[in-house]
């Protein structure tokens, strides 16, 4: 349905992620279901993320048996919890930092304390939550 999803497991999207930190290579990973490919389809914003994303991974079985069906049987389920918990494990010992950014007023810095418990030794580097409306040109820069 004209949205493509990248050829992964979980392992292989962490060692991916960690390639791109490694060559300060930014990007971003879109967590997808079969709901937000259909929502897609209506949505071309939500489209256009997908386009832009450097990573967009399975998260559902519907999702991870159809491309396995289509001929990709590498492919696995990338759930969006477990790839962010593992990316704050990972980035403990790394010492790599992380920038919280969206939700309500004051969800991401109750996030960021909830994973400065979580993951003794982490670096939240900022949290920032904007306003649900278009940004101000300043606030986009």
């Amino acid at each position: 349905l004209g949205v493509g999803i990248s050829l992964t497991d979980l392992p292989g999207a962490l060692e991916e992620i960690d390639r791109w930190i490694a060559r300060r290579d930014p990007g971003f990973v879109c967590v997808r279901d079969v709901h937000g490919v259909v929502r897609a389809q209506e949505e071309p914003d939500l489209a256009r993320a997908h386009e832009q994303a450097r990573m967009v991974v399975a998260d559902g079985m519907p999702l991870v048996k159809l491309v396995r069906w289509a001929g990709h049987p590498g492919i696995g389920r990338v759930r969006g919890a477990d790839l962010f918990r593992e990316t704050c494990r990972r980035s403990v010992a790394a010492g790599h930092g992380h920038f919280l950014y969206g939700g309500a007023e004051g969800t991401a810095e109750r996030l960021a304390e909830t994973l400065r418990r979580d993951f003794p030794g982490i670096r939240i580097v900022g949290a920032r939550c904007p306003p649900f409306r278009p940004l101000t040109a300043a606030e986009e820069e």
